[in-house]
């Protein structure tokens, strides 16, 4: 109704307020959670409070640099999907809004923790999520058109990679329809002047003659 609440928003606050001394075991019962997709209207879902412990620059948790790289990494490996999200996230300069996550009111563990950080630490963490969306184990075209799109949050000087990848898996996949997807992902968000008008600095690669040598040829009907 009109004046509902969210019904799981007291589980939420009670994991989030559990998460800034205990990353590990939080962040796996969220990620067991984000698997459940949930569509309705309410900002309170579980992807968001595990987003939140692992925003670079305003992580929600006073686990430090090395626990956050540890616990994303076990998140790669036993929730893939929902990992891959929160890499991205890393490297994506549109997200850059950040809210607080709940904390506790009896205990002192969130006392000056969970403001902005900036520096190493945070240009650290975006470093790690990027090796983790490169080394993934199999990329699918989804992944890549993901990496596309997030190209104007990598350094310039890294796009090749991206491309390096690109290049690869269209040598290797025969799936027509996976590369006509990330063909028109790569016209759309690198190649178009609405790309340009973005403000995306991206650097072009060969792949887009890579992938649409691969595109089935359509017959010239004789006249």
């Amino acid at each position: 109704g009109l004046f509902s609440r969210c019904p799981r928003t007291g589980l939420l606050w009670a994991l989030e307020g559990l998460g800034w001394q205990n990353l590990r075991p939080v962040s796996r019962i969220l990620a067991q959670l984000s698997l459940t997709q949930i569509d309705d209207n309410w900002a309170n879902k579980p992807i968001a409070s595990l987003s939140a412990l692992f925003r670079s620059w305003m992580p929600q948790t006073a686990a430090p640099l090395s626990e956050r790289i540890k616990v994303l990494e076990e998140l790669v490996r036993d929730f893939p999907d929902v990992a891959w999200e929160i890499c991205i996230q890393q490297f994506d300069p549109s997200d850059r809004t950040g809210f607080y996550s709940h904390k506790p009111a009896l205990r002192n563990d969130a006392i000056g923790q969970g403001e902005p950080r900036t520096g190493r630490e945070h240009y650290e963490f975006c470093r790690k999520a990027f090796e983790l969306a490169l080394a993934w184990e199999s990329h699918t075209a989804s992944q890549l058109g993901d990496l596309v799109q997030h190209l104007e949050g990598i350094p310039e000087e890294e796009q090749g990679r991206v491309w390096d990848l690109i290049d690869d898996w269209a040598e290797r996949t025969t799936d027509e329809k996976a590369k006509a997807t990330l063909r028109e992902t790569i016209r759309r968000f690198a190649f178009t002047r609405r790309g340009r008008r973005q403000g995306r600095t991206v650097r072009l690669r060969p792949s887009r003659k890579r992938i649409n040598s691969h595109a089935p040829q359509q017959r010239s009907s004789a006249r």
